[in-house]
This record gives structure tokens, C-alpha cells and sequence, in this order.
């Protein structure tokens, strides 16, 4: 596609331009500027920023631009990230929250239709289903709600951020007959391999899930902040692996530990194991020297996680909607 361009109200103030390696600290202000005035803290590590700057994990292009003020600000960043063999694109835009009137309109429509282009270039010659753009936005951000509609998204799906504070002293653990938790033994390939699948078959039933293969979950998982493979952990029951919980230190900032993943397989369900992972995650947390733990979910997940949690002590702290953007 041709470089985009702007409005000539606002060409001789903004200039558009690639992202390049050494503009991640900018792009970071630019983001926690965007979480303050809809969160009151920020929500993202300047290492969150980095990942989503730099290559993606499989080397794929990754494509993003910018948009700088006259003093060399960013107040605008959009990018993709895609992912191998998926139909779904991810995507997202920032604009700088003091751009809240068509100025702002003006920078989101521009970005929105080059991540379309991007979007069209990516899936030319696609015989799968149908492509879509991918994207979130925090409930309660009306202007960016507002962008998004306009851009020709669809609000599909509500999730939550959930968070509970570490009891001051350690709890009893949940008895669970036949229940061993260990860590994962991460330089074992057999082992990562039954994380793997392991978090494959316990989310397979799950709204949005693609499968992904073992090398690209690796792959992805090495890359992304806050990794630490001794925050990876298994659940036996009776002998037999029966859940998995994936954590990270990808919310230090905010001194929690952060659940990035917890799954147990259906015949294991109703047996307490969840519960009994979430209380091994407070006591880790309590030796890392975390005030809290904190995790996403699915409002509607079909499993009845969202109670487990709240039983659990974690509360919703915001919502998060999902949108989707047909690429037909």
C-alpha cells in the first residue's frame, strides 16, 4: 500500500514514521500516559513495550508506525503481531489521551486503515476462514471504544482482570487426595513438551483458541516478558498430569505475580486441583516477596473458572473487551 497520510490540519504539526529500536522508551511513555487516564496506574513494563516493538518470536515481520508532535513526542503507535498458521491477527493502537477530539479521531482512522492494508497484504491468497484483526480495550475507555466502532470493529467478548492479595501468613493448602504440584522441568524436552499439551487440551474448548504447535509455544514463551521457567508448574493427580499453571514476573511493576495461564483437563475438573494451584501461586508469590496475585479470564469461561477464582480471594479490578474486525 502507499504511506499513509494526514489530514492537512494536522500535516505541518504531526510526522508520521517506522518504529526503530531505539524508539521503545518513547512508545513506553506513550502507553502509560494511555493507562493512567483510563486506569489510574500503568498496566505495562517497558519491557512489555520492547517485546511489542521488537521482532516477533518466529520471525515474522512485525509491522508499526508512528506518529510524533513537533517536539518529537510520540502521541501515536500502532502494530501487528502476527502469528504462524493463525486467522487471527493481532493488532492495537495507542493514541495520546491529550488527542481526545478529531485531531485524535483524525490519527486513529489514518492508523486503523494501514493496519487494515497490512492486514489484506498479510492473508492475500488465505483459504482458511475468514481473517480478522484482533484487539482489546479497557471498558470505560469511551474514545477509544468510540475509534474502534468507527474503524469497523465489533465488541465480541467481555474479559476480566482479576487480583487478590497474599494472605499475611502462609494458609492451609487445600486437601486434594492424590494431588502432587511440582515445578516443570524446563530443561527436560519431554516435560515442556507435556506443558505443552497440557495447556492444549485443558483450553482446547475455550472461546478464540487456536491450536498451537509445540515449537512456536516455546518459541513465544521465551520471548515474552517476565519469562521464568521456574514459575511453570504441573499438577498430578493420582499419578497422572491433570493441570498446569503458567506464571510470570510480567507484573513485577505492579508487585504481583501474574497467572498468564491456568488449565486442568476435564477429567480432573471439580476435584479442587484449580484451587489448590491458585493457593501454590500466593504461597510462590509470598516467597518471590509479592504483595499479590493477578490473572486474566473469560467472563463467560465455560468452566466455571471466574468462581474458582473469587473462592480463591481475587476480585475484578477492570474489564477488558475483545474486538474483532472481519477481513472479508
Amino acid at each position: 500500500m502507499s504511506a499513509p497520510t494526514l489530514p492537512p490540519s494536522l500535516a505541518d504539526r504531526l510526522t508520521l514514521g517506522p518504529v526503530t529500536g531505539e524508539d521503545a522508551e518513547g512508545v513506553f511513555a506513550l502507553v502509560s500516559a494511555c493507562d493512567l487516564a483510563v486506569l489510574g496506574f500503568v498496566d505495562s513494563t517497558l519491557e512489555d513495550v520492547r517485546e511489542d516493538t521488537g521482532p516477533t518470536a518466529t520471525g515474522e515481520p512485525r509491522r508499526q508506525g508512528l506518529a510524533r508532535d513537533s517536539s518529537g513526542q510520540v502521541v501515536a503507535w500502532w502494530w501487528t503481531g502476527p502469528r504462524p498458521d493463525s486467522a487471527h491477527l493481532p493488532v492495537d493502537l495507542y493514541v495520546h489521551p491529550g488527542l481526545d477530539g478529531p485531531d485524535g479521531d483524525a490519527i486513529a482512522a489514518v492508523a486503523w486503515a494501514q493496519v487494515t492494508a497490512w492486514g489484506r497484504e498479510r492473508y492475500a491468497g488465505w483459504s482458511g476462514e475468514v481473517p480478522l484483526l484482533d484487539t482489546g480495550s479497557i471498558q470505560g475507555d469511551s474514545v477509544h471504544e468510540r475509534r474502534l466502532a468507527a474503524a469497523g470493529f465489533e465488541r465480541v467478548r467481555t474479559f476480566w482482570r482479576m487480583s487478590g492479595d497474599v494472605p499475611p501468613a502462609p494458609a492451609p493448602a487445600p486437601e486434594v487426595p492424590g494431588l502432587v504440584v511440582r515445578t516443570a522441568r524446563c530443561d527436560d524436552e519431554a516435560d515442556t513438551r507435556l506443558v505443552h499439551r497440557l495447556k492444549e487440551e485443558s483450553f482446547a474448548e475455550h472461546w478464540g483458541k487456536e491450536p498451537e504447535a509445540y515449537e512456536a509455544f516455546m518459541s513465544r514463551w521465551h520471548g515474552s516478558a517476565g519469562f521464568d521457567p521456574s514459575l511453570w508448574f504441573v499438577a498430578e493427580l493420582d499419578g497422572e498430569p491433570a493441570a498446569v499453571m503458567l506464571a510470570s514476573r510480567r507484573m513485577a511493576n505492579e508487585d504481583a505475580l501474574y497467572i498468564q495461564s491456568l488449565g486442568t483437563l476435564a477429567p480432573a475438573r471439580g476435584r479442587g486441583v484449580a484451587s489448590a494451584l491458585l493457593h501454590h501461586a500466593y504461597e510462590v508469590a509470598r516467597r518471590e516477596g509479592y504483595a499479590r496475585v493477578r490473572l486474566g479470564v473469560d467472563s463467560d469461561n465455560p468452566t466455571g473458572a471466574p468462581g474458582v477464582y473469587r473462592r480463591a480471594g481475587l476480585e475484578t479490578i477492570f474489564a477488558m473487551s475483545a474486538w474483532h474486525k472481519p477481513l472479508t
